[in-house]
């Protein structure tokens, strides 16, 4: 049997928590924001605090869930999934809502690792199924979460939100007490950790080195650097701006978000599959022309028709242009250090992540949201002029 009971339970458990907190950020934490007065700036840097916490965290975490078990590490991740919703009602001003989500960014920072080397444990044979199935819990929680924030907060209200997302987190824990757990010896396993923490650094400069002279890494890096921080500062600012127009309402946000997730889900498959029969470079050039016609129509028009269809050519978009990157790096064949590499490759992918919000919010006390995107859109467009010429 492929599928075992730990594995459903973990997928259970993923799916739950990530459909919660993913319900606490778009659009629903761009406009908590704004209502306790937040400016664009500080909106940004809000939404990118829980990354800047992942991007610390997520390393350590997954060491030493290797070395102390993993199992104890989730059931810490479910008491800040459950407790933190709670807190919000007590949140007044911008900097105590900042200072919230750094705790609650610890609880994704723990589960991402973590979860995804209980899949490893559990994969014997069959890991790529296991891992691809696996993923689609995660798929799923972005796909869904954003249009019951709209419903949420369209017919009830933020506080309601809140306490839905705690109530969601319970529920999420739940499968996590019926999980398997090898029994370790703590005594044995903290000594283990000092001794390998001797050689770690050594080990980690060694294989950074030779990742970041790579030519394969930058280029890829480069490319999701301004994907994502496109991606994000779209998923931070549409909402705001859809909310700002006559016709803006909550549901209207919520399925902007939830059809570019779901065009990114629907197509990723037929983006990997094209990446094995085009050149990579083609299906990156279509991807990048596919996102900015989105952000041209974006900087257009909020009418209903144009505001989706931006949403499905961005969704696609992103689509044919992440499998693509990830493999001028496998492409690369330096598989001794792809581990590295990929660990580099999504430093720069967090990083974009994270700038992007913050410098978008900042040309926001200066710019209007239509001429942000047609500056995104024009920035793509020489990006994709320079690395067209560049590949010659």
């Amino acid at each position: 049997m492929i599928f075992k009971k730990d594995f459903f339970l973990l997928f259970a458990s993923d799916f739950t928590f990530r459909y919660g907190y993913q319900i606490g950020k778009m659009p629903l934490l761009p406009y908590f924001a704004m209502i306790l007065g937040a400016s664009e700036i500080l909106v940004g840097t809000i939404l990118s605090i829980s990354t800047l916490t992942g991007m610390f965290l997520k390393p350590i975490i997954g060491f030493l869930s290797d070395q102390l078990g993993r199992k104890v590490w989730l059931l810490i991740a479910s008491i800040f999934f459950i407790f933190f919703p709670f807190m919000y009602q007590f949140v007044d001003t911008p900097t105590e809502l900042a200072f919230l989500r750094i705790f609650h960014g610890v609880a994704t920072a723990i589960l991402g690792p973590v979860t995804l080397a209980l899949v490893a444990d559990m994969s014997e044979s069959n890991s790529s199924i296991k891992m691809g199935v696996f993923g689609m819990a995660r798929s799923a929680a972005y796909l869904f979460a954003p249009i019951t924030a709209g419903l949420i907060l369209n017919y009830f209200s933020i506080e309601i939100a809140f306490y839905f997302i705690g109530l969601i987190s319970i529920i999420g824990s739940i499968p996590i007490l019926f999980i398997s757990s090898k029994k370790s010896n703590t005594k044995n396993n903290i000594s283990s950790v000092t001794a390998s923490l001797k050689n770690l650094k050594d080990s980690i400069l060694k294989a950074f080195k030779v990742s970041f002279y790579n030519k394969a890494v930058w280029r890829a890096g480069i490319l999701e650097f301004f994907i994502y921080f496109t991606t994000y500062s779209v998923k931070v600012f549409i909402p705001l701006q859809i909310l700002t127009s006559d016709s803006g309402t909550f549901i209207k946000a919520g399925i902007y978000l939830t059809i570019q997730e779901f065009f990114h889900f629907l197509f990723r498959p037929i983006g990997g599959r094209l990446g094995d029969i085009w050149p990579t470079e083609l299906l990156i050039r279509y991807g990048l022309i596919l996102m900015i016609f989105s952000l041209l129509n974006l900087s257009l028009s909020q009418e209903n028709n144009i505001l989706y269809i931006s949403a499905i050519l961005f969704g696609v978009g992103q689509a044919f242009i992440v499998p693509a990157s990830l493999s001028l790096i496998v492409k690369n064949n330096n598989f001794s250090h792809h581990g590295s590499e990929m660990g580099l490759l999504g430093a720069i992918r967090n990083s974009g992540k994270i700038m992007g919000p913050v410098i978008s919010g900042f040309a926001l006390l200066f710019l209007s949201y239509s001429s942000l995107f047609l500056i995104m859109a024009t920035a793509i467009f020489f990006y994709l002029v320079f690395r067209s010429v560049y590949r010659r």
